[in-house]
Parts: C-alpha cells; sequence; structure tokens
C-alpha cells in the first residue's frame, strides 16, 4: 500500500477537516478529494467532453495534480488540435479553451483549485515533447475574457474563484 492511498492517511487528512470545521460533504471530509477510481473515471469522461467540443480537437487529456497540499488539487487539461488549424486566430480559439474551461467548472469529482489548460498541435506526443507544437495562449487572453486569467509558459491558468466569476456559482453548491 503507497503513502497516496493509504486508509491511515484518508482518515488523519479525514479527521483533520472535520476539527477545522470543513462542511460535511467536502472533499477533505472524505480523506483527499475522492476515490481513485472515481476520480480517473470522471477525468476519462471529462476528456471525452473536451474532444466533443468542436472537430479540429484531435484528442485530449485531463489530469489532475497537487501543488503539495490535499486541499489545492488542480485540474490541469491538454487540448491536441488538427495540425491544419495552426493558423486560427485568437477569436477562434477563445470558444475551443471557454469550452473547456466551462467543463472543467463543472467537472464535481473533487473541486479544482484552479485549471491550467495547454493547446498543442498534432497527435499527444511521447516523452521527451516537443516543446514547439505548444501553442501560445497569450494572444487569446483578450478574446477569452476572463478576468483574472493569465499565461504563463504558454499555458493558461485560471483559478476557481476566477472561474465562478465568469461563470456563476456551481449547481452542486461547492464554494
Amino acid at each position: 500500500m503507497n503513502a497516496v492511498t493509504s486508509p491511515l492517511r484518508a482518515a488523519i487528512i479525514a479527521g483533520a477537516a472535520s476539527a477545522l470545521g470543513f462542511a460535511e460533504g467536502h472533499p477533505l471530509r472524505s480523506g483527499g478529494g475522492g476515490d481513485a477510481v472515481a476520480v480517473a473515471e470522471a477525468l476519462q469522461n471529462l476528456r471525452l467532453q473536451l474532444v466533443a467540443i468542436d472537430p479540429v480537437i484531435v484528442d485530449a487529456v485531463a489530469a489532475s495534480s497537487f501543488d503539495g497540499s490535499p486541499e489545492r488539487r488542480n485540474l490541469n487539461l491538454r487540448l491536441h488540435l488538427d495540425p491544419s488549424v495552426a493558423d486560427l486566430p485568437a477569436t477562434r480559439l477563445a470558444p475551443l479553451l471557454g469550452g473547456a474551461l466551462e467543463r472543467a467548472w463543472g467537472f464535481r469529482e473533487f473541486l479544482a483549485a484552479g485549471v491550467s489548460v495547454q493547446l498543442w498541435l498534432g497527435p499527444r506526443q511521447q516523452l521527451p515533447y516537443d516543446n514547439s507544437a505548444k501553442m501560445d495562449l497569450a494572444p487569446v487572453l483578450e478574446a477569452l475574457d476572463i478576468p483574472g486569467a493569465r499565461v504563463f509558459k504558454k499555458m493558461l491558468s485560471v483559478s476557481a474563484r476566477d472561474l465562478e466569476r465568469h461563470f456563476g456559482p456551481r449547481s452542486d453548491g461547492a464554494k
């Protein structure tokens, strides 16, 4: 049994979350944000939703990450575009990113502290990645029109707070 899925670790986190006053149903009350199998299935479902946004999206990756603290789980999305659309204008890319962010905001297996999105030309790559296929999303920020969104190293990042301001409160009542 590894440390990530240890029942003792989950119980300690859940107990600490309860003692700190986190509401019943908060991801920490279940020991860190959900059952690993359920999260993997939900991420796979999100991946399929991302591919369905537009025919120019040929593949997608949806993954989660931690910044070292279990209550700071993030969603990381990677959209792979048909290489023939390399010169799409920002006004055409913004709806792809907006659709990805909207689906990420609708993700219910855990409440992401933030979402990052990358656009890559061509199919999924194997390591080492050819970073020249990664599209710079800085020109898309204005067309995307989400205050607080930022681009660093060609990757779009949006906090949960900024997503809520843009898309409204989550329908499941999560904060």
